[in-house]
This record gives C-alpha cells, structure tokens and sequence, in this order.
C-alpha cells in the first residue's frame, strides 16, 4: 500500500487539467484551470490553480445548473464570507504554505447530503484560486 499511495495521495504540480488523470479530483476541477497544485488525501483534495473570474463564472453556473437540484443546499444558502481572513487561511492552507490571498472571497458548489462538494476561494486581482473538495 506505500507505494500505491505515494501515487495516489500528497502534492502533485500540473500545468494543465489534462496532466491530473485523476477523475476523483476532475470531478470537482474546471477544466480550464493551468498551473495547478494538488494535494490529495483520502476523505478529498486541496487545489491551487489559475482561472480568469470568467472563467470560474462559467464553470460554477455549469455545475449548479448540472448538479444543483440533487444539492442538499440551494446556491447562495451557504454565507460566503465577505473577504478570506488571514486566520482561515492559514488554518486551511497553511500547512501548504500558500500565500494567503488578500482579495479572495469564496463560493460554494453543490453539496452532496453525504457532505461531499467543494468551495473555491477566489482572488480577482491575482487570477488564483484555492478549492477544498471532499468526497466520501
């Protein structure tokens, strides 16, 4: 098992969402996401990458419209916070020490009645973004 895990799970850099082949973490990622970090675990995955605002528009109005009706939550229910703060970043991202992202703010994707789903964090001004995923 330490060998298959070695390739399954810690951190892993792709340029492009073709290079992941990781349909656990595909699920959840925009297709058109570049340079992007992945860390993976088990229960889910934490993943940096870059994504214009339009973009990340796009993909989050894909995924509500394709999976919004089996949500257990309706888009907008969950708050969003109005900026990230330094101390939820760190105790998110921080052990990946990520560069906390002043301008960021988070939505939510659709989430599963098992907790499975995943939020984006989301810096305008820097064109990055940090996603948690889970799934069970």
């Amino acid at each position: 098992m330490d060998v298959l895990d070695a390739k399954r799970f810690g951190v892993f850099e792709y340029q492009t969402f073709d290079e992941v082949d990781d349909f656990r973490v595909e699920r959840y990622l925009p297709s058109v996401a570049q340079n992007i970090t992945v860390n993976k675990y088990a229960q889910g995955f934490r993943a940096r990458f870059s994504i214009s605002q339009e973009q990340l528009d796009a993909y989050m109005d894909g995924v509500w419209s394709k999976y919004g009706d089996r949500s257990v939550a309706k888009r907008g229910e969950m708050s969003a916070m109005e900026l990230v703060d330094e101390k939820s970043h760190e105790l998110c991202y921080g052990d990946l020490r990520w560069p906390h992202l002043d301008d960021a703010t988070e939505v939510y994707g659709p989430t599963a009645s098992n907790g499975a789903g995943f939020s984006v964090w989301y810096s305008p001004s820097k064109r990055i973004a940090y996603q948690r995923a889970s799934y069970w």
